[in-house]
């Protein structure tokens, strides 16, 4: 398969995961699910930076229509796209000998695990701080960023073993 064609497929795969499946499912009540981020970091490092910011933009602002939320995730995502190449390179202090940084890389396991933990906290605590700044006490808001981390950490795992093998290069 093509790499635009792949990528293509990865944004409605990621698209449709999260706006017709997993915004229906709450977990404890308040837990709900926001793996779609995931698809940003699903490219490879050396991915167009321009396009992975567009793409975010445009998959956050996917989301935003079916979600109701005004442009909350569209920002966010986008900042996250933004952020994601320097913020590799320094989780990955020697990224020119690295090609692939997945869960799946046995040698880079704790790395990959605190770059993707530490991008979904901020995503999570942006999107929770800026949807519900005036309405929810400070430690709900952690709350809900921590564990709605926790799950989409979970959900990844599962996505890193079903969309790869072991020695799959990053499109």
């Amino acid at each position: 398969m093509g790499k635009g064609l792949r990528v293509c497929s990865l944004f409605i795969l990621f698209w449709i995961l999260q706006v017709m499946i997993l915004s229906k499912i709450l977990f404890v009540g308040v837990v709900s699910s926001m793996v779609y981020v995931y698809f940003i970091f699903l490219l490879h490092r050396d991915f167009n930076r321009k396009l992975l910011i567009v793409l975010g933009f445009f998959l956050g602002l996917l989301v935003d229509v079916f979600y109701g939320t005004g442009g909350v995730h569209a920002l966010i995502t986008s900042l996250i796209a933004y952020l994601k190449a320097p913020l590799t390179l320094l989780c990955f202090k020697n990224t020119e000998n690295q090609e692939d940084y997945s869960l799946l890389n046995t040698q880079m396991k704790w790395e990959w695990f605190l770059m993707i933990f530490f991008f979904f906290v901020m995503h999570h605590l942006l999107y929770f701080t800026i949807e519900y700044f005036g309405y929810m006490p400070v430690g709900e808001i952690l709350l809900r960023g921590v564990s709605t981390t926790l799950l989409d950490i979970f959900f990844v795992v599962i996505i890193e073993n079903t969309l790869r093998k072991p020695h799959e290069q990053r499109i």
